[in-house]
C-alpha cells in the first residue's frame, strides 16, 4: 500500500498503460549475416516508447491502441534504421537490418586536437540537444547477481517513474525515481542469502548512469590532459552520421581512470552513446559516484540516448560488475515511456532513498506481473535460472510436510471406513471371540488398502510431475 498513491499522484504518464495494447513480437538479425541483434531498440521514438531485443534477438513490444497508426522502428549502432507502418507489421516478425559501412576516410585528417574539440563542442550543446527543463519517465529497471560459479543469486525488477533535472553544461542535481511496482525472486535459501544482498542504490541508475548529465572525466575539458583521444571512423546511429572516438588514460596520469568508445553526431554534436570502463588503477578510487567503486574487479558500462521531437533523452543503460569474490552484479535501465513536457518532482513520501536496497522493496516475483508494460528481455541463462526455481517451488508445493501429513490423515481416514465397512458385512461375533480370524481378517484388509495406494500413486507413472 506504501507505493500506491503514487499511481494517483502521477496518473497521467499512466494512463498509457491502463488502454487496450497491441503486441507485436518477433527477431531482429543481421541482414548479411542473420545473426541475431541484441539490445537494438525496437519503438515509436515520436512517443517516447519502446523495448530492447533480447541475446537471441528477440522482442516482445506492447503498443496502446492510440498510436496504432504510428511508425515502427528499430535502431542498433552501425546499422540502418528499419521503419514501417505499424498497422502493417504482422506478428511473429523477422525484422533485418542492414550494416553501414564505418567511414576511416576522415581518420588521417584529424589530430587530437581536433577530436576534443568535437567533444568540446559536444558540451557546448548540451543545454540545446537535451531537455532544458525538468523531465519524467517511465522506466523498466532489473538488477541480478551471480556467485563465483557465475550461477544466479537473485533477480529484483521493477517499474519505477524517474524524475530527471534540466541538462546544463556542468554536473547537475540528481533527480529522484519511485517504486511503482516490484517483483524479486531469490534463488538461494536464506542462510546463504544474506551474504549477496548488500548492494544499494541501483535503483538511481537512470541518474547515475547518464554520463552526459554527469559530466564524466572522458567528456569533461578539465580532464583532457589525462587522456588520449582517437577517431576511429565514422558510423551511423537512426541513420545520423556520427563521430567514433575512442579514449583512454594518458600514461602517468592517475585521473585518466576510465576507457571506451563515445558517440556524437556529426551535425548536432550530440552525444549519442558511449561504452566505457574503468582502469583497474580506477577502481582502486575509494569514493567514484555516480559510478560504482570500492571492491571490484571490474566495471564495464554501455549508454544510449534516443531522439524523441528534437531532443536527445536519456535511453538506456547496461552495466555489468565483476565482484571481488568472482560474482556478477549486473543493472539495466531501459526507458518505456517519455513525457517529453515540464516534469514536476516526485511526491516526498515515495522517492526511493540513494541508500536503499532494491531488494527490500519489492515483493515476491510474478512474472506475469508485467502484462502491461514494457519491459527488458531476460536472457537465456537468467530464464533458466527462473525456471529451475519455478520447478523447485512447485515440488515444495507438492511435497510440503503439512502437505503429505494432510494426505496421510485423509488416506487413514478411507482405511478406517472401509474397515468399519467391512466389519459391517462380516460376522462380527466370529471376529470377536476368534483372535487367529480376527488377525487374518485385519492382514488381508491391510493388503487390499496397500495395494488401492500402490496403484493411485503410479498412475500417470512416466509423465512429467513438474513443469518442464
Amino acid at each position: 500500500m506504501r507505493y500506491f498513491s503514487i499511481l494517483l499522484c502521477l496518473i497521467f504518464p499512466l494512463l498509457l498503460w491502463a488502454q487496450d495494447l497491441r503486441i507485436v513480437s518477433g527477431k531482429v538479425l543481421d541482414a548479411t549475416t542473420g545473426r541475431p541483434i541484441s539490445f537494438a531498440h525496437v519503438g515509436i521514438p515520436e512517443r517516447g516508447i519502446g523495448t530492447t531485443t533480447a541475446d537471441d534477438g528477440s522482442f516482445v513490444f506492447k503498443v496502446p491502441e492510440q498510436y496504432a497508426h504510428s511508425t515502427l522502428m528499430v535502431s542498433f549502432i552501425g546499422y540502418k534504421t528499419y521503419e514501417k507502418a505499424l498497422s502493417e507489421v504482422h506478428s511473429p516478425v523477422t525484422i533485418k537490418i542492414r550494416p553501414m559501412p564505418t567511414d576511416l576516410k576522415e581518420i588521417v585528417i584529424m589530430d587530437e586536437g581536433h577530436i576534443e574539440n568535437i567533444i568540446r563542442k559536444a558540451v557546448r550543446n548540451i543545454p540545446k540537444n537535451y531537455p532544458d527543463h525538468p523531465t519524467t519517465a517511465l522506466g523498466f529497471y532489473r538488477e541480478t547477481r551471480t556467485n563465483a560459479d557465475k550461477e544466479y543469486v537473485y533477480m529484483a525488477e521493477g517499474v519505477l517513474n524517474i524524475y530527471k533535472t534540466a541538462y546544463a553544461s556542468k554536473k547537475g542535481k540528481e533527480g529522484q525515481t519511485s517504486l511503482v511496482q516490484g517483483r524479486q525472486v531469490r534463488l538461494l535459501p536464506p542462510e546463504e542469502f544474506s551474504k549477496f544482498a548488500n548492494f544499494t542504490s541501483g535503483h538511481m541508475a537512470a541518474q547515475r548512469f547518464d554520463f552526459v548529465k554527469n559530466l564524466e572525466d572522458f567528456i569533461d575539458e578539465s580532464y583532457f590532459e589525462d587522456y588520449r583521444y582517437r577517431l576511429e571512423g565514422i558510423t551511423t546511429f537512426q541513420d545520423l552520421p556520427v563521430y567514433i572516438i575512442g579514449f583512454e588514460g594518458e600514461p602517468g596520469h592517475a585521473r585518466g581512470r576510465l576507457r571506451g568508445t563515445v558517440y556524437i553526431d556529426t551535425s548536432a554534436y550530440a552525444f549519442v552513446r558511449a561504452e566505457f570502463e574503468v582502469t583497474p588503477e580506477g577502481l582502486k578510487k575509494y569514493n567514484d559516484y555516480p559510478l560504482y567503486s570500492g571492491p571490484w574487479k571490474a566495471n564495464k558500462y554501455v549508454v544510449n540516448y534516443r531522439k524523441t521531437g528534437q531532443k536527445w533523452y536519456f535511453g538506456d543503460a547496461l552495466r555489468e560488475g565483476v565482484y571481488r569474490d568472482g560474482g556478477l552484479y549486473s543493472n539495466e535501465i531501459l526507458i518505456t515511456q517519455i513525457n517529453p513536457g515540464k516534469g514536476h518532482p516526485l511526491p516526498y513520501q515515495e522517492r526511493l532513498e540513494r541508500s536503499d536496497r532494491f531488494l527490500d522493496v519489492t515483493g515476491e516475483y510474478d512474472e506475469n506481473f508485467w502484462a502491461d508494460y514494457n519491459t527488458t528481455p531476460l536472457n537465456a541463462a537468467l530464464r533458466n535460472s527462473l525456471q529451475q526455481e519455478k520447478n523447485t517451488r512447485k515440488a515444495d508445493q507438492l511435497f510440503d510436510p503439512a502437505f503429505m501429513a494432510e494426505l496421510k490423515r485423509q488416506q487413514d481416514s478411507i482405511e478406517q471406513e472401509n474397515l468399519r465397512q467391512s466389519m459391517a458385512e462380516t460376522d462380527l461375533p466370529d471376529l470377536l471371540t476368534d483372535p487367529e480370524k480376527a488377525e487374518r481378517w485385519e492382514r488381508r484388509q491391510k493388503r487390499k488398502a496397500e495395494s488401492k495406494w500402490r496403484l493411485t500413486g503410479n498412475f500417470g507413472a512416466g509423465a512429467h510431475l513438474l513443469y518442464t
